[in-house]
């Protein structure tokens, strides 16, 4: 208080206040405001040093987040031993570096056959049972050989995947000779695991390779057998749109103002 008996505020102990303010510099005659960004001036002013980095910042790109290549897997079936698991609750896990996918398991369906009758089936698996091989099975009946061997692999299943494991590679996943793991779970459960070097896909020519995985048990006592399909492509960054071009005078008015506007009018004589 004053010699008037007036409250007179001081600011040599008074608290700072709390939460976000606005400041001003002694050495610029622009104000600076502090958000998210960091600190950047409200006119834009030239000469300051916030002003200058926001301006030159590159922007975000968001696209496909830094991916180069999606892989794509599709577990045509699976071989899994009573002695391993029950086939009940099982999953399929597909790995490359830090990527994962991973896809429920279901008892196989009928075998696709194909251009192959039901009868050329059964005759295929009683051959087979007698020891023969595929080539002498598709010889002694007139059948393709590809198809007596697919039909050899879908009778040999007691699991099949129906949906496909996507999995969109990084620079980082694809460093130091990466392979693709393949793992087997029994109720979220390690039972076994493969591994596939990932040089066998870029060696393909078309990007694509069908490969029987041989997962072993964990005391290599077992193999569970899966065979996958893979797919692989290179994504590459989409090219920014054309600018629009800016529409001339006459393009830029509307067609109600073009049929009441009088063709005499531009008329030079």
């Amino acid at each position: 208080c004053n010699s008037d008996g007036n409250v007179v505020a001081s600011t040599a102990g008074s608290p700072k206040p709390q939460g976000r303010m606005q400041t001003t510099t002694e050495t610029q005659s622009h104000s600076v405001s502090k958000d998210t960004k960091g600190m950047a001036c409200e006119d834009k002013a030239e000469g300051c040093e916030a002003c200058e980095k926001e301006l030159t910042q590159e922007p975000i790109s968001f696209g496909h987040a830094g991916a180069v290549a999606l892989l794509v897997c599709q577990v045509c079936g699976v071989f899994l031993p009573e002695a391993v698991a029950s086939k009940d609750q099982v999953s399929i896990q597909v790995q490359v570096g830090q990527r994962h996918g991973l896809q429920v398991a279901q008892d196989t369906g009928d075998v696709d056959a194909g251009a192959v009758s039901e009868k050329g089936i059964k005759s295929i698996q009683r051959l087979r049972k007698h020891g023969m091989e595929a080539h002498q099975i598709a010889e002694s009946l007139g059948e393709d050989l590809a198809d007596v061997q697919r039909i050899l692999r879908q009778s040999s299943w007691n699991l099949e995947v129906v949906q496909k494991i996507p999995l969109l590679l990084h620079p980082s996943d694809l460093r130091h000779s990466p392979a693709v793991e393949v793992t087997v779970l029994s109720k979220s459960r390690e039972v076994a695991r493969g591994m596939l070097p990932f040089e066998r896909l870029m060696q393909t020519v078309t990007g694509r390779l069908s490969e029987i995985v041989k997962c072993l048990t964990k005391d290599d006592s077992n193999t569970v057998q899966v065979e996958v399909e893979f797919r692989l492509f290179a994504l590459e960054p989409r090219p920014p749109p054309p600018a629009k071009k800016r529409p001339s005078a006459i393009e830029s008015k509307s067609s109600q103002e073009l049929l009441s506007q009088d063709p005499w009018d531009s008329v030079v004589v």
